[in-house]
Order: C-alpha cells, then structure tokens, then sequence
C-alpha cells in the first residue's frame, strides 16, 4: 500500500496483555514498510529519572512516543499502545484496587482523574494528535491470563480479573463516549495471526480510503 500525504497515517494497537499487540505491530511494519513505535520504546526508568522529567514515568513515556510518531516521515506509523491504554491501566486500578494501602507507593499514588486531565491538557495544546485509526485485538480476561499466566506478572494490575475486565470495557467507553472522532475497529484476536494481520491490513486500507488519504 501506497499513501501521499504529508503526514503519517497513525495506527494504534491496543487490547490486554497477551492480545498479539506486538507481535502484529512487527508484521505491519513489514508490511508496511513504516515504523513501529514500541510500547516502551523511549525511556526506561533509570533514563527517566537521570533526566529529571516533569511528568510521571508512564506520562513521560507516552510524550516520548508522541514525540517519535509526530517526527515520522513515513506515509504510515503504528504504534503499540499510546495514551488510551494509560487511562484505561488508570481507570482499572481505582476499580479493582480501592483500598491504595494495599499497592506499591508508584501505583498507589496513580489517579484515573489526574490522567485524565493529562490527557484533556495535552490535546487541548496539541501535544498529542489523535490515532487514524485504533486497532482493538479483543480477547477475553481468561485468554489474556491463559497466554501470559497471571503470576509472570510483576504489575498486580495484570494479575487481577477484574482490573482487565475493567480495562476491556473502558476501551470502547473511551472511543464511544470521549474520542468520539477517532475510528475503532475491533479485532478478535483469538484466530490465528496471519488471519488477524490479513484483517488489519483490509481495516487500514478501507480506513486510509474512506478519510480521503489515498492509497
């Protein structure tokens, strides 16, 4: 696929842990022939705190991404998780940990509303640009859990049902009810993954033709 347009049409992949997010982000790329911005790709913690940074590392994180798919001068970028994945991480804690005394101090003192108004203040300068189009790889809590079994999980949020349900849920919540513009394709990414690369590529190209960017 071919694009003219002096900007990169953006692709986001999000879902739960184990959804095949990294694993189809290495195989547009490919296909693609674009970059592919890593989940962590910018920081890591250490280089984080080196650099004194004014944001949290997880919204530090997301900046440096930004930054990265902003300066692309491809015709296409995808993007392994971005912001949307944070407020959902946000969302899911203050539902499934209520009681903050029983996290670890960095997770305990992370608010859903703080990032959100991260979130409102960053689009509001034009800090963050909003995907082209947001590739959802849908798998159940007991899939996620089945592929990535909850105790490898350092993060208790991974470990706990409930937060990736809440997770799950907040992802259409976001793009239905508060980024309403953007376009959400959900994707059963329980079938084999040459069938959900098969799918995404149709879902980029009809997505890419019908904004007008041509093919």
């Amino acid at each position: 696929m071919n694009r003219n347009s002096d900007k990169p049409f953006r692709i986001v992949l999000e879902g739960l842990p184990g959804a095949g997010k990294t694993s189809l982000c290495n195989d547009l790329s490919k296909a693609l022939n674009c970059p592919h911005v890593k989940e962590w790709s910018a920081w890591t913690e250490q280089e984080w705190r080196a650099y004194q940074w004014n944001e949290p590392f997880y919204l530090a994180n997301d900046s440096m991404k930004e930054m990265l798919a902003q300066n692309c001068r491809s015709s296409w970028v995808v993007i392994d998780r971005h912001y949307a994945s944070t407020l959902a991480y946000a969302f899911a804690l203050s539902v499934a940990f209520p009681d903050k005394e029983l996290l670890p101090r960095h997770l305990a003192d992370e608010k859903y509303s703080d990032v959100l108004s991260w979130y409102e203040r960053k689009m509001e300068q034009g800090s963050l640009r909003k995907p082209d189009l947001v590739l959802l790889l849908d798998i159940s809590t007991e899939v996620s859990h089945k592929r990535k079994p909850p105790e490898n999980h350092k993060d208790p949020v991974w470990r706990e049902p409930q937060a990736l349900e809440a997770m799950r849920r907040y992802y259409r919540d976001f793009y239905s009810e508060i980024e309403t513009s953007t376009q959400l394709k959900v994707v059963n990414s329980v079938i084999p993954q040459n069938e959900v690369l098969s799918i995404a590529l149709d879902l980029i190209s009809n997505a890419s033709s019908n904004g007008n960017r041509g093919l």
